[in-house]
């Protein structure tokens, strides 16, 4: 707390910053930007600025003479459900030019004890020890399935066989598990011991001396272990080359203490919060429109389908992601790929029958719904994302399906979608919407964006809407109904802790992690644009580009504000018809030119704003590179806070900073910089920014001076200016060799001739 000499003013709509509030006053300046900066990266809350107060209420510094009033004085703190007020204090006379601020905040806060609940015991199937005797686990897989070649495949007979097998053939207990037990029992009894000495009213010197010395031994050996885990989640993620994201999952995962129901009441209760859960998500999958009578009831193509190979199963099985959470049956696509021959053998034939007789393995129904918080108020439900596993070799069928329906549902998708599509990235959009919008302003060319968002589009899409879509653009019969088979019968249970709910029907919306469900979902967003036949737009060289798709991101664009108005209700009133729903809070649009014109949709006012985050990256109407360069930078910011414990740990190794830097926080830094048109200005602000990672990262200050080659020649990270250049040249490279007409290489040639620069 204190005088920061820093102006954060008034945060702005679009801005993502978890970590400012939206009250203050002023604009912000340079010193303001640090502040944000430096609470974004050690994850500090400014309290100011959460706590709605009169304007006068707020600023904490007056100018001599009074012509000048600004608020620079902040108290932050890392967990701002403690605070309870920050305000300014008016009475008490300080003979200063600075005003009092004062935070109440409740201290000793009594928390509600979560219920124990037993924790599951591992799956009895341990990949890592299955690995090392795999051979043997074929052999028996090999065997049994052999005494079952004269019955009728079934995917829960070889689900039961499996686990079976496994259990056979790996030794119980395991070194590595004996090793760890007996550190987390070292530790417990460290605890234990602390506790009986805590109590005792009386102690002795000795024993005293013996807490002081426990208390010391337990911090530290938690937090060796905490260190050692941490890194080899660290390593393990690297090794796998995923994203920046997945570093963020280890104990990143907040418990859900508390929740409201629907009249606002709240409870700790995990059986009620449960059903809360259950309760809220039975009514979001539930039917909201009646099927229509016109639809198409069959396919035109009825020929039948080649039975699955051995080949085509191995081949769909090594793309699965590895090390993922099993579906109900706890069978992951790992121990499938384990089983070699056998396996692949039997689920093979599984699988043909399916593809003959079309019926469905009831292990395949259910889904296991288990939620992770996002942002916003943790007791509110909506905040919560849900996350569905299921059933590995069912996800393995449909990604079978996939690969056999992808030409056909690509080639009935325009250029305008370039979502969940082989070749296309949201970079594509990104750069045609700056081009537009550059060339636009160049040529003196009016330009009206809309930007649609639609409520829980992938939960709300009616399956009727899904598979009228998969037979108009006449996908094979077989397949539509094998999968329609399986949405009729789709059902899910809530997870909370070791908590289940009842089953509930999922009657709308695509299945979450599904490999075919993305495509099935374009596949109905096409039918709807379709159906619109969206006529006004601007001319791109004797095409008119209407709008800009990336799954259920869409961006319109026309050149007056009436155009824009009649192809928003024109959507809407289509979308209404397939479940679809705008959220008329968040779809916006923005014009390079004044107007007094308002756009409604169903009588409601939608928003004009100056900016909006379309795909990630911050879109302005003037100035674009500038604000999206120091949202970047943030971004980096708090990516690094996030993964603090690595990067300022001396223990820590340098070639694992390395590692984590390069794959996790320069990623984030740079997303969309192929569409970036860089100053020396901002060229110089990004390696400034780069600098001050490295230099915690090696735990030295700028008042030490030491050189920036040296800390470079230390770090050995890569640089970012350099980085950016080359991705700037790859993608040239690729817009150079499209052969598509898509809209990328339209708008970069485009040179409009009915403008004046």
């Amino acid at each position: 707390m204190g005088d920061f000499n820093a102006k954060i003013g008034v945060k702005d709509e679009d801005e993502e910053n978890e970590w400012i509030g939206p009250f203050g006053i002023g604009t912000r300046n340079e010193r303001g930007e640090k502040l944000i900066d430096f609470c974004t990266a050690n994850r500090l809350f400014v309290t100011n600025s959460f706590f709605k107060k009169p304007r006068s209420r707020y600023w904490t510094w007056e100018s001599p003479g009074g012509d000048y009033k600004n608020q620079i004085d902040f108290i932050l703190t890392t967990d701002k459900t403690t605070i309870q007020n920050t305000e300014i204090i008016t009475k008490v006379d300080i003979g200063s030019d600075h005003r009092m601020v004062r935070s109440r905040m409740t201290i000793n806060k009594k928390l509600t004890r979560l219920k124990r609940i037993k924790k599951k015991k591992p799956l009895k199937i341990n990949t890592r020890q299955l690995e090392k005797v795999a051979p043997s686990f074929q052999i028996k897989l090999k065997n049994k399935f052999d005494i079952l070649r004269n019955e009728k495949p079934s995917i829960e007979v070889m689900n039961e066989t499996i686990r079976k097998c496994a259990a056979e053939v790996v030794e119980k207990p395991n070194e590595t598990t004996k090793e760890q037990n007996a550190e987390d029992k070292l530790i417990e009894e460290l605890e234990q011991r602390r506790k009986e000495l805590r109590r005792k009213d009386n102690k002795t010197g000795p024993e005293r001396v013996e807490y002081i010395e426990t208390n010391k031994t337990v911090k530290k050996k938690r937090r060796a272990r905490a260190r050692r885990k941490r890194k080899e989640f660290i390593t393990k993620i690297l090794e796998q080359k995923r994203g920046p994201k997945e570093t963020n999952k280890y104990g990143n995962k907040k418990k859900i203490a508390k929740m409201k129901d629907k009249e606002g009441r709240e409870t700790s209760d995990r059986e009620e919060i449960l059903e809360i859960c259950k309760s809220f998500y039975a009514t979001l999958y539930e039917n909201t429109i009646q099927s229509p009578t016109n639809l198409q009831r069959e396919s035109a193509d009825k020929d039948e389908v080649p039975p699955f190979t051995v080949d085509e199963v191995r081949k769909c099985l090594k793309e699965m992601s590895k090390n993922k959470a099993p579906g109900p049956d706890d069978i992951t696509s790992d121990v499938l790929l384990l089983g070699e021959e056998p396996v692949l053998k039997y689920l093979t034939s599984c699988y043909n029958k399916i593809l003959k007789t079309k019926e469905i393995p009831p292990s395949w129904d259910e889904a296991k719904i288990i939620i992770l918080y996002k942002k916003g108020d943790p007791g509110d439900v909506k905040n919560y994302r849900p996350i569905s596993l299921l059933s590995h070799s069912y996800k393995l069928f449909t990604r079978l399906l996939q690969k056999r329906m992808e030409n056909t549902l690509d080639e009935n998708q325009p250029r305008d979608q370039a979502g969940f599509r082989r070749g296309f990235s949201t970079t594509d959009h990104i750069f045609t919407l700056n081009q537009v919008i550059e060339k636009s302003n160049e040529y003196n060319l009016p330009l009206c964006v809309g930007f649609i968002d639609y409520e829980k589009a992938f939960d709300s899409v009616e399956h009727f809407a899904i598979f009228d879509a998969l037979r108009k653009i006449n996908i094979n019969e077989t397949y539509v109904a094998i999968l329609e088979n399986i949405y009729q019968k789709a059902t899910a249970r809530v997870h909370i802790d070791n908590l289940e709910s009842e089953t509930f029907p999922i009657n709308r919306g695509v299945r979450q992690g599904d490999p075919i469900s993305p495509k099935m979902f374009t596949t109905a967003m096409e039918m709807i644009f379709r159906k619109a036949g969206l006529e006004h737009g601007i001319n791109v060289d004797g095409e008119t580009l209407t709008n800009l798709r990336f799954a259920d991101d869409v961006a319109l664009v026309t050149e007056k504000i009436e155009d824009m108005e009649e192809q928003l209700n024109k959507l809407n009133t289509l979308s209404l018809e397939t479940g679809l729903r705008m959220h008329k809070g968040k779809t916006k649009y923005m014009t390079n030119f004044e107007s007094n014109e308002n756009i409604h949709i169903e009588n409601e006012e939608i928003e004009k704003v100056n900016s909006y985050k379309y795909l990630g990256q911050t879109t302005h109407l003037k100035e674009t590179t500038k604000e999206e360069v120091t949202c970047r930078i943030r971004a980096g910011w708090s990516c690094f806070g996030r993964n603090k414990e690595i990067f300022q740990d001396e223990k820590m190794p340098l070639s694992l900073k390395r590692q984590v830097y390069n794959q996790c926080i320069l990623p984030t830094m740079t997303y969309g910089c192929q569409t970036w048109s860089l100053t020396k200005a901002l060229t110089q602000k990004l390696r400034v920014a780069q600098r001050a990672m490295e230099r915690k990262m090696l735990r030295i200050k700028l008042k030490d001076k030491v050189p920036c080659k040296e800390i470079r020649r230390r770090t050995q990270v890569k640089d970012i200016v350099d980085f950016i250049t080359k991705q700037k040249w790859k993608w040239a490279g690729h817009a150079a060799r499209y052969q598509d007409n898509r809209w990328t290489l339209r708008v970069t040639e485009w040179q409009p001739r009915h403008g004046k620069r």
